[in-house]
């Protein structure tokens, strides 16, 4: 892994970006990070979270797929803040805060190494111009991710993806974990686009073909 982060500080380098990107083997912790010790805002990414809650609540029974799978996709599908506040406020049994606090905690637990959030595949095509985009379509590979942009005060603007990527090939069964985190973009969907794929293909090679 060392080499693949030697290889995304170039990349990030050459592309004269404010940006950060880690990417960890999920089979074996290692990870390479590049800008990982500053601070971020996650926009839409932190509605990962609030799902991952959402699904967790589901897994125990606390209420039914069925009445939270139509919210669950339209947040996916659409990068919806307004349906995953509404998700938020249910995983908080009705209470913002409570659902706050929920989402707070689960940050701090993050010990579900063999869980992966099938529904977080079913993203608008029109999303997935960065992790995705770096995965060949005809790969023996799926995608989760969750993406999220917005414009900041001073009119610059923040686009981040995080994801999951596992092998569908029960001969190279890999599964990685990556995030791209964007800011002081001059541009909606700018240079950080193709900076992105590169990255996101970067990783994929490296796992592929190790």
């Amino acid at each position: 892994m060392a080499i693949v982060e030697r290889r995304a500080a170039m990349i990030l380098a050459a592309a004269a970006v404010n940006a950060t990107v880690a990417i960890t083997d999920l089979n074996t912790g290692v990870a390479a990070t590049v800008g990982g010790d500053t601070e971020r805002y996650p926009g839409c990414t932190l509605n990962l979270l609030v799902l991952m809650s959402v699904v967790r609540d589901v897994a125990t029974g606390v209420y039914p797929l069925e009445q939270v799978d139509a919210d669950i996709l339209y947040t996916i599908r659409n990068s919806s803040a307004e349906r995953a506040r509404d998700l938020l406020v249910l995983t908080g049994e009705g209470d913002t805060a409570r659902g706050v606090e929920k989402v707070n905690a689960l940050a701090l637990e993050l010990g579900m190494a063999a869980t992966l959030v099938e529904k977080m595949t079913h993203v608008k095509p029109g999303l997935n111009y960065l992790i995705q985009a770096g995965v060949p379509v005809d790969a023996a590979a799926a995608v989760a991710h969750k993406n999220g942009y917005f414009q900041t005060d001073d009119g610059d603007w923040v686009d981040n993806d995080v994801g999951i990527v596992w092998s569908t090939n029960p001969a190279n069964p890999y599964v990685y974990a990556i995030s791209m985190f964007f800011h002081d973009l001059p541009e909606q969907f700018g240079p950080e686009i193709f900076t992105g794929q590169r990255l996101s293909s970067l990783a994929w090679n490296w796992f592929e073909e190790p």
